[in-house]
């Protein structure tokens, strides 16, 4: 990886998270480490993002503390993403409704299906 490309990696993941509130700092600086390593080198599994055994370590620890919790990490996902926006007159949204699971355990929702469903005789 060039330096250009670590800058811009280290950047991305500044504006994607570096406002999360993880309840420490000391995390939100770790979620902007890791989240820049995984821009740099895209990976599916820990061993191949994180190439040092601390490294590893403290990405195994980021991910199993309790305290760190997918709401949080959304939130500044989400936060970032409507800072982007503000200064745009128009914004479209795509929604990948393929995946998308809403689960009406009641039926008082409403709700369609996502895909059409069609019978034969």
């Amino acid at each position: 990886m060039d330096d250009s490309s670590g800058r811009d990696a280290r950047e991305w993941a500044y504006e994607e998270f570096g406002h999360a509130e993880l309840g420490d700092a000391r995390r939100t600086a770790r979620l902007v480490r890791m989240t820049a390593s995984l821009a740099a080198r895209p990976g599916g599994r820990v061993l191949e993002v994180f190439r040092s055994s601390a490294e590893q370590q403290a990405a195994y620890d980021f991910l199993s503390n309790e305290k760190v919790r997918s709401e949080d990490l959304l939130a500044a996902v989400r936060s970032a993403t409507v800072r982007r926006c503000a200064d745009e007159s128009w914004v479209h949204v795509v929604v990948d409704g393929t995946s998308l699971r809403l689960t009406d355990w009641k039926r008082e929702k409403g709700f369609g299906g996502v895909v059409t469903v069609r019978r034969t005789a």
